[in-house]
């Protein structure tokens, strides 16, 4: 059977999450991942067939399909149906499930079949996308098909596509262990641009795909309706109207989307207010730092005149001329030479 998940409390089956993903926005997948297919195939020809039941053949029991679309190639009267199937898990049997579906499509409907395998699972051994039958030494079937293994694919290589099928899948791309918080914000991103000129049904299944495997806490949910407003250039007008979200924030309120504005006033005056200080700071740092050097120098130049005339000062002494201020100092060196003695000094300082 396959495994279930829950979104929002309710049981889900990942093969109905995916057909529904790939029955609806299938061109968009062909053009991102199968594009030599998607040249051939007339635009807006491509039809949905139910799920395929074949029969049994041989005692080898019926076949369910994941998902087989009908087309037209363009400039040729024939159809095409393309079969897509869809693993969680690595299976080794997959190649012979492939050429197997492929024989009895192509018997029951009399039209050739292109055979595409998805496969989502983490792993990156890859799959070989062949089947081979040899009997009595010579190679009977020699079989083909499609792979598109999501594990051998970089996801920034399709994050900037603005494609729904590529938005999708992005969380089951390669990514190093430290992206994958990235690669599911990237997602989500992109499907709030995407989702404004999207219909709604189509919208609430890349909405329902991503909370599968794609989930944002609330905060990131917060965060990103935030930064999606002033990615998109939203009127405040537009922004104060909460029917502009997708679906897949159905907590964010109108009071929450007051409470980011508030925020965003507040870190705007923030920023605002820390780079004047850092302007006003610079100022006056550059200000101390010369009057500073100012009174370095002159305190060097005093001491040395005072040694040269008075010699060896007692450290109290000393301690009583680094304590004048500049103007002071560069006063004391031209009148170090009028002091008799010390005591002289002392007298001088302190007046």
């Amino acid at each position: 059977m396959t495994p279930a998940f829950s979104v929002d409390g309710v049981a889900v089956r990942h093969d109905r999450l995916n057909k529904l993903l790939f029955e609806t926005f299938f061109e968009p997948f062909l053009a991102a991942f199968v594009p030599e297919l998607a040249a051939e195939v007339a635009p807006g020809s491509l039809t949905s067939m139910n799920q395929e039941v074949l029969a049994e053949a041989l005692g080898q029991g019926d076949l369910r399909t994941d998902l087989v679309m009908r087309g037209q190639v363009a400039g040729q009267e024939a159809f095409l149906l393309v079969h897509l199937e869809v693993q969680a898990q690595p299976d080794g049997s997959l190649s012979e499930r492939m050429y197997r579906y492929h024989q009895r499509l192509e018997v029951k409907h009399g039209l050739a079949v292109y055979p595409v395998a998805v496969l989502t699972y983490a792993s990156r051994r890859p799959q070989d996308g062949s089947y081979v039958r040899v009997v009595g030494g010579r190679e009977v079937v020699r079989f083909s098909y499609h792979v598109v293994q999501l594990s051998q694919l970089r996801w920034e290589a399709y994050a900037g596509l603005e494609n729904p099928a590529a938005v999708a899948l992005l969380p089951h791309m390669a990514a190093a262990p430290g992206e994958r918080e990235r690669v599911r914000w990237e997602s989500w991103r992109q499907t709030v641009r995407l989702a404004r000129g999207m219909p709604v049904r189509a919208r609430e299944i890349l909405v329902r795909y991503l909370r599968a495997y794609a989930p944002l806490s609330a905060a990131s949910q917060v965060r990103l309706v935030s930064e999606a407003r002033k990615e998109l250039g939203m009127t405040q007008e537009a922004y104060d109207d909460p029917s502009w979200l997708p679906t897949p924030f159905p907590d964010v309120t109108q009071e929450m989307l007051e409470a980011i504005l508030i925020q965003e006033w507040r870190e705007e005056g923030l920023a605002a207010g820390r780079e004047e200080g850092l302007k006003l700071g610079r100022q006056e740092g550059r200000q101390e730092g010369r009057q500073e050097g100012r009174h370095e120098a002159a305190l060097r130049l005093s001491l040395r005149v005072l040694e040269a005339k008075l010699g060896q000062l007692p450290a109290s002494t000393l301690a009583l001329v680094e304590t004048q201020p500049v103007e002071r100092l560069e006063e004391l060196v031209g009148a170090v030479f009028g002091l008799a003695d010390e005591e002289a000094l002392r007298v001088w300082l302190v007046r």
